[in-house]
């Protein structure tokens, strides 16, 4: 019927299925519903243990997770922030910088890094870098 290039589909009626009689279901024990319980984040964890002053704690989850993912900011600036806290300034230097140029508005590594500089007398250095993490933060 139509044109010779036309067609038409039509979906067949779906089989009528029989009805069951709607006699009493059993009743259900209640399934036990277990928390799912998510892994802890080891960066998490890594900020507590630094907060309660375990920094070698800290320094050791940082890196473990550096090992895994090496361009994660989180990790190289805990790592960062840890070393300075442990004054050693060369390496917290070098983690606070890798940060900044994967990020380079890191607000948090721009500022750890000029207190690093200053605490090594560059009061130039550490006046930059505050000015570039207060131009960031606007």
């Amino acid at each position: 019927v139509g044109p010779p290039a036309a067609f038409a589909w039509r979906r067949a009626a779906a089989p009528l299925r029989p009805r069951r009689p709607r006699a009493e279901a059993p009743p259900r024990t209640p399934r036990r519903i277990h928390p799912r319980a998510d892994p802890p984040d080891p960066m998490r964890l890594a900020r507590q243990l630094a907060d309660r002053g375990r920094l070698p704690e800290a320094a050791a989850l940082a890196t473990a997770q550096l090992a895994s993912a090496p361009v994660d900011t989180e990790a190289l600036t805990l790592l960062g922030i840890v070393r300075a806290a442990q004054g050693r300034d060369d390496e917290a230097a070098q983690h606070l910088r890798r940060v900044l140029s994967l990020a380079p508005q890191h607000e948090e590594a721009l500022l750890h890094l000029a207190l690093v500089l200053e605490r090594a007398g560059d009061q130039i250095g550490a006046a930059r870098l505050r000015a570039r993490a207060k131009s960031s933060h606007r």
